[in-house]
């Protein structure tokens, strides 16, 4: 059987509200690493769409392999995003 229990809650102090002036620059903050991030992803993917069609020889040449073109680009563009 379950009992009421009365316990009074401590108050807890709100969080300050931000302006909307910030919450409008956050919002445009992540809007813009939103559209370079597809810009990135769209380069990447002509990229290799480019790559895909070398053959084994020039990718070779190129320090890439066909087995791990993907995963190449993937890691290319996280060094890019940590410079």
């Amino acid at each position: 059987m379950l009992q009421r229990v009365d316990a009074e809650l401590p108050e807890v102090a709100a969080p300050p509200r931000r302006s909307f002036s910030a919450r409008l620059k956050a919002f445009a903050q992540s809007f813009v690493e939103w559209v370079e991030d597809c810009a990135h992803h769209y380069a990447a993917a002509q990229l290799y769409g480019h790559l895909i069609r070398l053959s084994d020889h020039k990718l070779a040449q190129r320090g890439l392999s066909r087995d791990t073109l993907a995963h190449d680009l993937i890691q290319r563009r996280k060094q890019e995003k940590r410079s």
